[in-house]
């Protein structure tokens, strides 16, 4: 009795999609790479203070200035004081909740935050364009947490914040 070997599996030989699927995917990684270092570096230049060298313009002192008013504002629970420093159709997004200038809602929340005895401990400012960019230390929580200020382009408005 003879035995038949059984044949392997047939493979083809690339053609050009298989080729053409690996170079995009090449392409891809390499893009994904790029974008991660700097990601990286512009968080390490953040870490280190970068914006201690920068040299700021008028408009972007007065977004740091603004935004330290709307701290004080935020820890003294004056909610009337921080929504002044609002643009009328600006907002307020805590995560879980966006609170609008419009409706006087914001300065409710805050003002109710007072019972609660809710405070922030701002760290480091960073202006980037019309953006603000601050870690925002909640004490007795252990972490920071980044918050984003979009402002109007004089610097005296916030457009909208975003502390997740």
């Amino acid at each position: 009795m003879e035995t038949m070997e059984q044949p392997g599996p047939v493979v083809a030989p690339p053609g050009d999609e298989t080729l053409t699927l690996k170079k995009r995917n090449q392409g891809l990684a390499w893009l994904a790479g790029i974008l991660a270092v700097a990601v990286v570096v512009m968080g390490a230049l953040m870490i280190v203070g970068y914006d201690a060298g920068q040299n700021l313009t008028a408009e972007q002192e007065q977004m740091l200035e603004t935004v330290d008013e709307a701290l004080v504002a935020w820890n003294a629970h004056d909610g009337e004081a921080l929504a002044a420093l609002y643009a009328a159709n600006g907002y307020h997004d805590n995560g879980t909740a966006r609170f609008y200038v419009a409706d006087g809602r914001l300065a409710d929340y805050v003002t109710g935050l007072g019972a609660l005895g809710f405070s922030v401990v701002e760290t480091d400012s960073y202006v980037i364009g019309n953006f603000v960019i601050s870690g925002a230390d909640i004490p007795g929580s252990g972490s920071v947490q980044i918050s984003i200020h979009a402002m109007s382009a004089d610097g005296a408005t916030i457009l909208w914040h975003l502390a997740p």
